[in-house]
């Protein structure tokens, strides 16, 4: 299979992937544009022009002046659905479909504070962000300490620990910063809800074929799961995706990834997970690049350690993240 064909904006030429279209790579420039809608409920907007997913932050506080009144209440993203599935798999992350319809999810003004008691070293609690500063909650391991705690959810963001406020750190910077907590101390995290739907529990009627202005639900607001209808003029058939990288930037991609490429991103996840608490899809897909680039371990933990700091991912993880890759690369070949 051949590699994706890719446009990273700012090398090619002066035009982002989504204001000045493709022009260079397809041929002729496309306008790409995004459905956006409110999580708890909203007009359905049109977006476009941003690189990156705090510049789509942005464009959203600019789609809805006065519902967000700037890009630092977005939460997170999810996609196709107003709804948190159980462990955010709808979370927007590292890559989204030219047809996919985004819902955008809001600090709400409901906080809690929540006491800990630290009976063991895995609080059971994985860790993820929006790429802007905002760590949140993606799963919570059933039987754990966090499970036992009624108020702490998943897509909850964890605004401080033992009132040191976290707003502004990495995924990997929180769960940090719980691990180095002592076994058998208790601690305070407070939290902070996304916006709900008052529709929440009211069953979705979808509609295909809406425009822009009107909501995916019919006649409900932010009440189910929608049916992406992004405007991509003359655009392939919808199967080509944008690509978020862990250091801001985007990229156009032609093709899905193949069996292999998705197989080995969701490995480096799971080992981010196993090891230090977090999943990041944007994190895995270019950690997977630092392995394929690398002529061997030491290379590939080198590049990681210039990119992210030194001693960001423990360096087990980092050689155990070498042996599996290499062992799932034999089962492909």
């Amino acid at each position: 299979m051949n590699a994706p064909k890719t446009f990273t904006p700012g090398k090619q030429n002066s035009n982002t992937v989504f204001a000045g279209g493709l022009a260079g790579l397809f041929g002729v420039p496309k306008k790409l544009e995004f459905s956006v809608q409110l999580a708890h409920g909203s007009s359905v907007k049109k977006i476009t022009n941003f690189k990156s997913v705090k510049e789509l932050y942005d464009r959203v506080a600019e789609a809805y002046p006065e519902e967000v009144e700037s890009a630092a209440e977005v939460m997170f993203c999810t996609l196709n659905s107003h709804n948190i599935h159980k462990n955010l798999e709808n979370l927007l992350g590292g890559q989204i479909m030219l047809t996919d319809f985004i819902y955008v999810h809001l600090k709400s003004q409901n906080k809690k504070r929540v006491m800990v008691n630290k009976s063991d070293s895995a609080l059971g609690l994985t860790i993820t962000d929006n790429g802007v500063g905002v760590a949140f909650i993606k799963r919570i391991r059933e039987g754990s300490i966090v499970s036992r705690i009624p108020n702490v959810k998943v897509g909850d963001h964890i605004e401080s620990i033992n009132d040191q406020s976290t707003v502004g750190w990495r995924h990997f910077e929180v769960a940090k910063k719980l691990r180095a907590i002592p076994v058998g101390h208790q601690f305070a995290m407070t939290l902070v809800e996304p916006q709900k739907s008052e529709f929440d529990n009211i069953a979705p009627r979808t509609s295909r074929g809406f425009g822009g202005g009107s909501s995916p639900h019919g006649s409900i607001s932010g009440g189910g799961d929608g049916v992406a209808a992004n405007s991509i003029a003359g655009f392939g058939d919808g199967m080509q995706s944008i690509r978020f990288r862990s250091h801001g930037t985007a990229e156009m991609q032609e093709e899905l990834p193949g069996d292999f490429i998705q197989a080995a991103q969701l490995l480096i996840d799971d080992e981010l997970e196993k090891y230090m608490g977090i999943r990041d899809t944007a994190l895995s897909s270019d950690i997977f690049d630092f392995w394929t680039s690398a002529e061997d371990a030491d290379q590939f933990a080198t590049s990681l350690d210039n990119c992210l700091g030194e001693g960001i991912i423990p360096d087990d993880a980092i050689f155990r993240i070498d042996e599996a890759l290499s062992n799932l690369k034999s089962q492909f070949n």
